[in-house]
C-alpha cells in the first residue's frame, strides 16, 4: 500500500498552526515588518517550524518577547511544552485545563491566553 501525500501551500500549513496568512505576509514584508506582532504568533510559529526551546526563545528575543518570565503561567506552560516536545494541540489543552482550574478557584478571573485565534467580537 502506497501512502499518498497531499500538497498544500506553506500558508495553509501555517494556518493550521494559528498563524494567519496576512499576519505572516506582513511579518516577512519589508514595508510592514516594523508592525507590532502578538507574542502568541511567535509561539505558534515556533510550533509550526518545530523549533527547540532555545531557538524559540531566540525568536522571541529577536522580536521583543520571552518565554522566560517566572510569574506568567502562559510562559511556564509554553516553555515546558517546547522543552518536552509537546504538540501545539497538547499545549492548548494544558492551557484550557489550567483555565478550568482557575475558573473553579477564582471568580471572576482573567483566563490565560491560548494559542488559538481570537474570536471576532460581534
Amino acid at each position: 500500500m502506497v501512502k499518498a501525500t497531499k500538497k498544500t501551500s506553506a500558508y495553509a500549513a501555517l494556518e493550521s498552526f494559528g498563524v494567519a496568512r496576512t499576519v505572516y505576509s506582513d511579518f516577512v514584508s519589508y514595508n510592514n515588518c516594523e508592525k507590532d506582532y502578538d507574542k502568541k504568533m511567535f509561539v505558534n510559529l515556533s510550533f509550526a517550524l518545530g523549533l527547540s526551546y532555545d531557538l524559540a526563545e531566540q525568536l522571541m528575543n529577536l522580536n521583543g518577547y520571552t518565554l522566560n518570565s517566572r510569574g506568567r503561567t502562559f510562559d511556564k506552560i509554553c516553555s515546558r511544552a517546547l522543552r518536552c516536545g509537546y504538540s501545539r494541540e497538547m499545549t492548548i489543552a494544558l492551557i484550557d485545563n489550567e483555565n478550568a482550574v482557575l475558573a473553579k478557584k477564582y471568580s471572576p478571573f482573567t483566563p490565560i491566553p491560548n494559542l488559538t485565534k481570537n474570536a471576532k467580537k460581534k
